[in-house]
Protein backbone atom coordinates (compact mmCIF):
# COMPACT_ATOMS: atom_id res chain seq x y z
CA UNK A 1 0.00 0.00 0.00
CA UNK A 2 2.32 2.54 0.69
CA UNK A 3 4.16 1.70 -2.64
CA UNK A 4 1.67 2.63 -4.18
CA UNK A 5 1.00 5.65 -2.16
CA UNK A 6 4.41 6.78 -3.19
CA UNK A 7 3.94 5.86 -6.65
CA UNK A 8 0.70 8.31 -6.68
CA UNK A 9 2.61 10.70 -4.58
CA UNK A 10 5.51 11.07 -7.92
CA UNK A 11 2.96 10.91 -10.95
CA UNK A 12 0.85 13.89 -8.73
CA UNK A 13 4.68 15.76 -8.39
CA UNK A 14 5.58 15.16 -11.53
CA UNK A 15 2.19 16.13 -13.39
CA UNK A 16 2.26 18.82 -11.14
CA UNK A 17 5.04 20.44 -12.62
CA UNK A 18 4.20 19.62 -16.00
CA UNK A 19 1.03 21.89 -15.64
CA UNK A 20 2.86 24.66 -14.40
CA UNK A 21 5.35 24.61 -17.21
CA UNK A 22 2.24 23.98 -19.72
CA UNK A 23 0.69 27.33 -18.17
CA UNK A 24 3.99 29.41 -18.54
CA UNK A 25 5.24 28.26 -22.24
CA UNK A 26 3.29 31.45 -22.84
CA UNK A 27 6.82 32.87 -22.53
CA UNK A 28 8.17 31.11 -24.98
CA UNK A 29 6.57 33.60 -27.08
CA UNK A 30 6.12 30.21 -29.82
CA UNK A 31 4.87 30.76 -33.36
CA UNK A 32 2.87 29.20 -35.90
CA UNK A 33 1.41 25.85 -35.19
CA UNK A 34 4.22 25.35 -32.27
CA UNK A 35 1.83 27.56 -30.60
CA UNK A 36 -0.80 25.72 -30.53
CA UNK A 37 1.08 21.99 -30.59
CA UNK A 38 3.57 22.61 -28.14
CA UNK A 39 1.35 24.00 -25.09
CA UNK A 40 -1.57 20.79 -26.13
CA UNK A 41 1.77 18.19 -25.47
CA UNK A 42 2.92 19.68 -22.55
CA UNK A 43 -1.03 19.67 -20.96
CA UNK A 44 -1.60 16.15 -22.73
CA UNK A 45 1.70 14.49 -20.83
CA UNK A 46 -0.05 16.47 -17.44
CA UNK A 47 -2.93 14.92 -17.53
CA UNK A 48 -2.05 11.63 -18.41
CA UNK A 49 0.20 11.77 -15.11
CA UNK A 50 -2.55 13.52 -12.93
CA UNK A 51 -5.14 11.46 -13.99
CA UNK A 52 -2.83 8.56 -12.49
CA UNK A 53 -2.81 10.14 -9.46
CA UNK A 54 -6.39 11.09 -8.33
CA UNK A 55 -9.72 9.31 -7.44
CA UNK A 56 -11.47 9.45 -11.74
CA UNK A 57 -15.14 8.73 -9.48
CA UNK A 58 -16.78 8.15 -6.15
CA UNK A 59 -18.74 4.61 -6.20
CA UNK A 60 -21.08 5.91 -4.04
CA UNK A 61 -21.96 8.29 -6.73
CA UNK A 62 -21.58 6.64 -9.92
CA UNK A 63 -25.61 5.83 -10.51
CA UNK A 64 -26.09 10.02 -10.45
CA UNK A 65 -23.95 11.04 -13.05
CA UNK A 66 -26.01 11.11 -15.61
CA UNK A 67 -28.87 13.42 -13.75
CA UNK A 68 -26.19 14.97 -12.29
CA UNK A 69 -24.54 16.06 -15.21
CA UNK A 70 -27.83 16.75 -17.11
CA UNK A 71 -29.10 19.57 -14.93
CA UNK A 72 -25.96 21.47 -14.29
CA UNK A 73 -25.39 21.70 -17.86
CA UNK A 74 -29.18 21.98 -18.63
CA UNK A 75 -28.95 25.35 -16.53
CA UNK A 76 -25.75 26.22 -17.84
CA UNK A 77 -26.86 26.33 -21.57
CA UNK A 78 -30.76 27.86 -20.70
CA UNK A 79 -28.89 30.95 -19.45
CA UNK A 80 -27.00 31.72 -22.87
CA UNK A 81 -30.52 30.57 -24.53
CA UNK A 82 -32.03 33.38 -22.05
CA UNK A 83 -29.75 35.97 -22.09
CA UNK A 84 -29.62 35.72 -25.63
CA UNK A 85 -33.16 36.49 -26.37
CA UNK A 86 -33.26 38.81 -23.67
CA UNK A 87 -29.82 40.97 -25.22
CA UNK A 88 -29.58 39.28 -28.56
CA UNK A 89 -27.21 36.65 -30.36
CA UNK A 90 -24.11 38.01 -31.96
CA UNK A 91 -21.42 35.72 -34.58
CA UNK A 92 -18.85 33.85 -32.28
CA UNK A 93 -15.63 35.29 -32.20
CA UNK A 94 -14.11 32.27 -32.57
CA UNK A 95 -14.07 30.66 -35.90
CA UNK A 96 -16.41 27.93 -36.25
CA UNK A 97 -14.95 26.13 -39.62
CA UNK A 98 -14.32 22.14 -38.91
CA UNK A 99 -10.31 23.17 -39.04
CA UNK A 100 -10.55 25.80 -35.48
CA UNK A 101 -13.18 23.21 -34.05
CA UNK A 102 -10.80 20.20 -33.57
CA UNK A 103 -7.64 22.46 -33.06
CA UNK A 104 -9.41 24.48 -30.03
CA UNK A 105 -10.37 21.02 -28.58
CA UNK A 106 -7.48 19.36 -29.29
CA UNK A 107 -5.61 22.15 -27.43
CA UNK A 108 -8.58 22.59 -24.23
CA UNK A 109 -9.27 19.15 -23.57
CA UNK A 110 -6.09 18.22 -22.42
CA UNK A 111 -5.42 21.13 -20.59
CA UNK A 112 -9.07 20.26 -18.84
CA UNK A 113 -8.10 17.20 -17.89
CA UNK A 114 -5.29 18.29 -16.16
CA UNK A 115 -6.03 20.85 -14.26
CA UNK A 116 -9.34 19.43 -13.31
CA UNK A 117 -7.54 16.06 -11.77
CA UNK A 118 -4.80 18.31 -9.83
CA UNK A 119 -8.28 20.27 -8.01
CA UNK A 120 -9.83 16.50 -7.22
CA UNK A 121 -6.30 15.24 -6.23
CA UNK A 122 -5.89 18.89 -3.88
CA UNK A 123 -9.39 18.62 -2.68
CA UNK A 124 -9.19 15.02 -1.85
CA UNK A 125 -5.47 15.99 0.27
CA UNK A 126 -7.09 18.91 2.05
CA UNK A 127 -10.12 16.88 3.19
CA UNK A 128 -8.01 14.48 5.41
CA UNK A 129 -6.93 17.50 7.24
CA UNK A 130 -8.11 17.89 11.11
CA UNK A 131 -8.96 21.63 11.32
CA UNK A 132 -12.15 22.84 9.70
CA UNK A 133 -11.05 26.20 9.60
CA UNK A 134 -7.66 24.94 7.67
CA UNK A 135 -9.53 22.65 5.56
CA UNK A 136 -12.25 25.80 4.23
CA UNK A 137 -9.43 28.62 4.09
CA UNK A 138 -7.17 25.90 1.63
CA UNK A 139 -10.56 24.95 -0.63
CA UNK A 140 -11.08 28.53 -1.02
CA UNK A 141 -7.21 29.15 -2.10
CA UNK A 142 -7.55 26.06 -4.42
CA UNK A 143 -11.11 27.36 -5.82
CA UNK A 144 -9.19 30.89 -6.84
CA UNK A 145 -6.04 29.20 -8.12
CA UNK A 146 -7.80 27.06 -10.43
CA UNK A 147 -9.90 29.47 -11.38
CA UNK A 148 -7.16 31.41 -12.90
CA UNK A 149 -5.57 28.93 -14.57
CA UNK A 150 -8.47 28.74 -16.90
CA UNK A 151 -6.93 32.89 -17.95
CA UNK A 152 -3.63 33.02 -20.08
CA UNK A 153 -0.72 34.17 -18.15
CA UNK A 154 -0.60 36.64 -20.67
CA UNK A 155 -3.91 37.86 -19.91
CA UNK A 156 -3.43 38.20 -16.17
CA UNK A 157 -0.03 40.55 -17.04
CA UNK A 158 -1.95 42.89 -19.32
CA UNK A 159 -3.60 43.96 -16.09
CA UNK A 160 -0.32 45.58 -14.99
CA UNK A 161 -0.06 48.16 -14.12
CA UNK A 162 -3.60 48.63 -12.95
CA UNK A 163 -5.94 50.51 -15.04
CA UNK A 164 -8.87 51.46 -13.45
CA UNK A 165 -11.50 50.49 -16.15
CA UNK A 166 -9.49 47.67 -17.63
CA UNK A 167 -9.33 45.95 -14.09
CA UNK A 168 -12.55 46.14 -12.88
CA UNK A 169 -14.26 45.06 -16.29
CA UNK A 170 -12.14 42.14 -15.90
CA UNK A 171 -12.91 41.36 -12.18
CA UNK A 172 -16.87 42.03 -12.65
CA UNK A 173 -17.16 40.55 -16.14
CA UNK A 174 -14.43 37.36 -16.13
CA UNK A 175 -13.03 37.00 -12.50
CA UNK A 176 -16.44 36.77 -10.51
CA UNK A 177 -17.99 34.52 -12.79
CA UNK A 178 -14.80 32.21 -12.95
CA UNK A 179 -14.41 32.06 -9.05
CA UNK A 180 -18.19 31.23 -8.94
CA UNK A 181 -17.66 28.63 -11.91
CA UNK A 182 -14.79 27.49 -10.02
CA UNK A 183 -16.43 26.70 -6.79
CA UNK A 184 -19.07 24.82 -8.63
CA UNK A 185 -16.20 22.62 -10.03
CA UNK A 186 -14.04 21.79 -6.60
CA UNK A 187 -18.11 20.77 -5.49
CA UNK A 188 -18.30 18.84 -8.00
CA UNK A 189 -14.62 17.30 -8.03
CA UNK A 190 -15.41 16.47 -4.15
CA UNK A 191 -18.97 14.97 -4.69
CA UNK A 192 -17.67 13.02 -7.38
CA UNK A 193 -14.53 12.90 -8.18
CA UNK A 194 -12.06 14.04 -11.16
CA UNK A 195 -14.45 12.79 -13.96
CA UNK A 196 -17.50 15.15 -13.26
CA UNK A 197 -15.74 18.45 -13.74
CA UNK A 198 -13.31 17.39 -16.60
CA UNK A 199 -17.04 15.99 -18.37
CA UNK A 200 -18.58 19.14 -17.56
CA UNK A 201 -15.90 21.78 -18.57
CA UNK A 202 -15.40 19.52 -21.68
CA UNK A 203 -19.03 19.67 -22.63
CA UNK A 204 -18.92 23.76 -22.01
CA UNK A 205 -15.73 24.73 -24.12
CA UNK A 206 -16.99 22.15 -27.10
CA UNK A 207 -20.43 24.07 -27.01
CA UNK A 208 -18.44 27.32 -27.14
CA UNK A 209 -16.31 26.35 -30.12
CA UNK A 210 -19.11 24.79 -32.04
CA UNK A 211 -21.84 27.09 -31.69
CA UNK A 212 -22.07 29.35 -34.33
CA UNK A 213 -23.84 32.22 -32.09
CA UNK A 214 -23.87 33.07 -28.73
CA UNK A 215 -24.98 35.80 -26.74
CA UNK A 216 -23.88 39.66 -26.81
CA UNK A 217 -21.78 40.60 -24.19
CA UNK A 218 -23.94 44.18 -23.28
CA UNK A 219 -22.57 45.42 -19.81
CA UNK A 220 -22.97 43.09 -16.66
CA UNK A 221 -26.01 41.10 -17.49
CA UNK A 222 -24.57 38.10 -19.19
CA UNK A 223 -21.85 37.86 -16.47
CA UNK A 224 -24.33 38.59 -13.56
CA UNK A 225 -26.88 35.59 -14.98
CA UNK A 226 -23.50 33.04 -15.22
CA UNK A 227 -23.10 33.93 -11.66
CA UNK A 228 -26.60 33.60 -10.66
CA UNK A 229 -26.86 30.35 -12.34
CA UNK A 230 -23.41 28.96 -10.72
CA UNK A 231 -24.73 29.73 -7.95
CA UNK A 232 -27.45 27.70 -8.30
CA UNK A 233 -25.90 25.16 -9.28
CA UNK A 234 -23.99 25.50 -6.23
CA UNK A 235 -27.15 25.08 -4.08
CA UNK A 236 -28.25 21.79 -6.14
CA UNK A 237 -24.93 20.32 -5.20
CA UNK A 238 -25.25 21.10 -2.09
CA UNK A 239 -28.36 19.79 -1.46
CA UNK A 240 -27.35 16.41 -3.18
CA UNK A 241 -24.22 15.86 -0.73
CA UNK A 242 -25.73 17.51 2.44
CA UNK A 243 -29.54 15.89 2.09
CA UNK A 244 -28.72 13.30 -0.13
CA UNK A 245 -32.51 13.87 -1.47
CA UNK A 246 -32.83 13.91 -5.30
CA UNK A 247 -34.95 16.91 -6.97
CA UNK A 248 -37.66 14.27 -7.57
CA UNK A 249 -37.99 13.92 -3.82
CA UNK A 250 -37.96 17.66 -3.34
CA UNK A 251 -40.62 17.88 -5.80
CA UNK A 252 -42.94 15.50 -4.58
CA UNK A 253 -42.23 17.04 -1.13
CA UNK A 254 -43.73 20.16 -2.29
CA UNK A 255 -46.81 18.50 -3.49
CA UNK A 256 -48.40 15.60 -0.90
CA UNK A 257 -49.87 12.88 -2.44
CA UNK A 258 -53.24 14.05 -1.69
CA UNK A 259 -53.42 17.20 -4.20
CA UNK A 260 -53.06 14.87 -6.93
CA UNK A 261 -55.40 17.37 -9.64
CA UNK A 262 -52.92 20.15 -8.59
CA UNK A 263 -49.94 18.15 -9.71
CA UNK A 264 -51.32 17.22 -13.08
CA UNK A 265 -52.61 20.97 -13.60
CA UNK A 266 -48.76 22.05 -13.05
CA UNK A 267 -47.59 19.20 -15.15
CA UNK A 268 -49.60 20.38 -17.97
CA UNK A 269 -48.67 23.96 -17.28
CA UNK A 270 -45.04 23.27 -17.34
CA UNK A 271 -45.45 20.90 -20.13
CA UNK A 272 -47.05 23.54 -22.28
CA UNK A 273 -44.71 26.67 -20.77
CA UNK A 274 -41.80 24.47 -22.17
CA UNK A 275 -43.58 23.91 -25.68
CA UNK A 276 -44.53 27.48 -26.00
CA UNK A 277 -40.75 28.20 -24.59
CA UNK A 278 -39.02 25.96 -27.34
CA UNK A 279 -41.42 26.86 -30.24
CA UNK A 280 -40.40 30.25 -29.77
CA UNK A 281 -36.89 29.81 -29.39
CA UNK A 282 -36.64 27.82 -32.25
CA UNK A 283 -38.58 30.35 -34.70
CA UNK A 284 -36.21 33.45 -33.45
CA UNK A 285 -33.14 31.34 -34.07
CA UNK A 286 -34.63 30.43 -37.53
CA UNK A 287 -35.42 33.81 -38.56
CA UNK A 288 -32.73 35.77 -36.29
CA UNK A 289 -35.18 37.57 -34.66
CA UNK A 290 -35.84 38.99 -31.12
CA UNK A 291 -38.40 40.10 -28.79
CA UNK A 292 -38.59 43.66 -27.15
CA UNK A 293 -41.64 44.47 -24.73
CA UNK A 294 -43.38 47.48 -24.63
CA UNK A 295 -42.61 50.12 -21.93
CA UNK A 296 -44.07 53.55 -23.04
CA UNK A 297 -47.32 54.62 -24.35
CA UNK A 298 -45.54 56.39 -27.29
CA UNK A 299 -46.95 54.01 -29.49
CA UNK A 300 -50.74 53.55 -28.58
CA UNK A 301 -53.35 52.42 -29.52
CA UNK A 302 -51.23 50.15 -32.08
CA UNK A 303 -48.89 49.09 -29.57
CA UNK A 304 -49.80 49.22 -25.24
CA UNK A 305 -47.67 48.86 -22.49
CA UNK A 306 -46.45 45.73 -21.66
CA UNK A 307 -46.71 43.95 -25.16
CA UNK A 308 -44.37 41.67 -26.82
CA UNK A 309 -43.22 42.82 -29.87
CA UNK A 310 -41.24 40.30 -32.55
CA UNK A 311 -39.14 42.00 -34.22
CA UNK A 312 -37.00 40.53 -36.91
CA UNK A 313 -34.81 41.38 -39.43
CA UNK A 314 -35.45 42.82 -42.79
CA UNK A 315 -34.44 44.97 -45.97
CA UNK A 316 -37.89 46.08 -46.70
CA UNK A 317 -38.04 49.12 -44.90
CA UNK A 318 -40.86 52.21 -46.12
CA UNK A 319 -43.04 54.57 -45.02
CA UNK A 320 -45.46 52.76 -42.35
CA UNK A 321 -43.54 50.25 -41.35
CA UNK A 322 -42.92 49.69 -37.61
CA UNK A 323 -39.75 48.83 -37.13
CA UNK A 324 -37.18 49.02 -33.62
CA UNK A 325 -34.02 51.02 -33.88
CA UNK A 326 -31.08 51.72 -30.83
CA UNK A 327 -31.32 54.80 -29.52
CA UNK A 328 -29.53 56.79 -27.01
CA UNK A 329 -30.35 54.75 -23.92
CA UNK A 330 -32.62 51.47 -24.74
CA UNK A 331 -34.28 50.30 -28.33
CA UNK A 332 -37.08 52.47 -29.47
CA UNK A 333 -39.69 50.92 -31.47
CA UNK A 334 -41.87 53.72 -33.18
CA UNK A 335 -43.47 54.17 -37.28
CA UNK A 336 -40.93 54.88 -40.05
CA UNK A 337 -43.09 58.33 -41.16
CA UNK A 338 -39.88 59.60 -43.94
CA UNK A 339 -36.82 58.37 -45.62
CA UNK A 340 -34.12 60.62 -46.04
CA UNK A 341 -30.55 60.89 -47.84
CA UNK A 342 -27.75 62.24 -45.17
CA UNK A 343 -24.45 64.18 -46.39
CA UNK A 344 -22.52 60.86 -47.43
CA UNK A 345 -24.86 59.40 -49.49
CA UNK A 346 -26.35 57.30 -46.68
CA UNK A 347 -30.28 56.29 -45.99
CA UNK A 348 -31.73 57.92 -42.70
CA UNK A 349 -35.29 56.73 -41.67
CA UNK A 350 -37.51 59.57 -39.38
CA UNK A 351 -39.52 57.66 -36.85
CA UNK A 352 -42.78 59.37 -34.90
CA UNK A 353 -44.60 57.51 -32.54
CA UNK A 354 -48.60 56.97 -33.39
CA UNK A 355 -49.20 59.08 -29.63
CA UNK A 356 -46.51 61.67 -30.30
CA UNK A 357 -46.99 64.92 -31.63
CA UNK A 358 -43.42 65.33 -32.83
CA UNK A 359 -41.14 63.27 -35.35
CA UNK A 360 -38.16 61.55 -32.83
CA UNK A 361 -35.06 63.77 -32.86
CA UNK A 362 -32.50 62.87 -35.09
CA UNK A 363 -33.16 60.36 -37.89
CA UNK A 364 -31.85 56.90 -38.04
CA UNK A 365 -29.48 55.01 -40.27
CA UNK A 366 -29.63 52.08 -41.66
CA UNK A 367 -27.29 50.13 -39.55
CA UNK A 368 -28.54 51.43 -36.46
CA UNK A 369 -32.56 49.77 -37.07
CA UNK A 370 -32.63 46.20 -36.02
CA UNK A 371 -35.90 44.86 -37.56
CA UNK A 372 -39.50 44.90 -38.18
CA UNK A 373 -42.21 44.41 -35.97
CA UNK A 374 -43.54 40.84 -37.23
CA UNK A 375 -46.37 40.33 -34.70
CA UNK A 376 -47.50 41.34 -31.08
CA UNK A 377 -48.51 39.27 -27.67
CA UNK A 378 -50.97 41.82 -26.21
CA UNK A 379 -50.48 42.53 -22.68
CA UNK A 380 -47.69 39.44 -21.76
CA UNK A 381 -44.78 41.25 -20.98
CA UNK A 382 -46.83 43.73 -18.05
CA UNK A 383 -44.76 41.68 -15.80
CA UNK A 384 -41.17 42.41 -16.97
CA UNK A 385 -42.52 46.39 -17.06
CA UNK A 386 -43.88 46.30 -13.62
CA UNK A 387 -40.18 44.23 -12.49
CA UNK A 388 -38.58 46.76 -14.29
CA UNK A 389 -40.07 49.66 -12.27
CA UNK A 390 -39.76 48.02 -9.13
CA UNK A 391 -36.42 46.22 -8.57
CA UNK A 392 -34.64 49.29 -10.02
CA UNK A 393 -33.66 48.77 -13.82
CA UNK A 394 -33.70 46.00 -16.43
CA UNK A 395 -30.06 44.46 -15.43
CA UNK A 396 -31.47 43.44 -12.20
CA UNK A 397 -34.85 42.24 -13.76
CA UNK A 398 -33.16 40.33 -16.11
CA UNK A 399 -30.80 38.70 -13.03
CA UNK A 400 -33.90 38.14 -11.63
CA UNK A 401 -36.00 36.15 -14.02
CA UNK A 402 -33.08 34.23 -15.48
CA UNK A 403 -32.83 32.85 -11.85
CA UNK A 404 -36.02 31.76 -11.66
CA UNK A 405 -36.72 30.43 -15.32
CA UNK A 406 -33.53 28.22 -14.94
CA UNK A 407 -35.23 27.42 -11.48
CA UNK A 408 -38.07 26.10 -13.53
CA UNK A 409 -36.32 24.31 -16.30
CA UNK A 410 -34.04 22.62 -13.76
CA UNK A 411 -37.43 21.09 -11.70
CA UNK A 412 -39.20 20.51 -15.35
CA UNK A 413 -36.04 18.67 -16.30
CA UNK A 414 -35.25 16.32 -13.48
CA UNK A 415 -38.76 15.69 -13.26
CA UNK A 416 -38.90 14.12 -16.87
CA UNK A 417 -35.35 12.56 -16.50
CA UNK A 418 -36.03 10.80 -13.52
CA UNK A 419 -38.98 9.27 -14.57
CA UNK A 420 -36.50 7.30 -17.54
CA UNK A 421 -33.30 7.07 -15.05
Amino acid sequence: MSNYTERKSVLFTLGTFLAILAYSVTFAELRGMSAYVVPAIVWLLAAVLLTKSTIMIRNSIKDKLFVILLILLSLRFTTDVITGLSLGFGLNLLSVSITNIVINILRTLPMIVALESLRTTLTFRIDKLCGSRKRALLIIVITIVMALAYVPITRLLSLLPLTTGGTVQFIVNRLFPLLVESAVLTALAYIGGAIFPVVYMSLVKAYIFIMPVLPVQQGHVRPLAYILTSLLQLVILWAIRSKRMSFREVYDSLLSKRAGMLKRVIHVAMTAFNIVIAGGMLFLLVTGGRLTVVTSGSMTPTLNVGDIVVVTPTQNLQNGTIAVYVGERSLVIHRIVGVTMGNNGTILYVFKGDANDDIDPNPVPREYVMGKMSFKIPSLGLPVVLLTESVGGFSTMSALLISLTVLLYALMLESEVMKLW
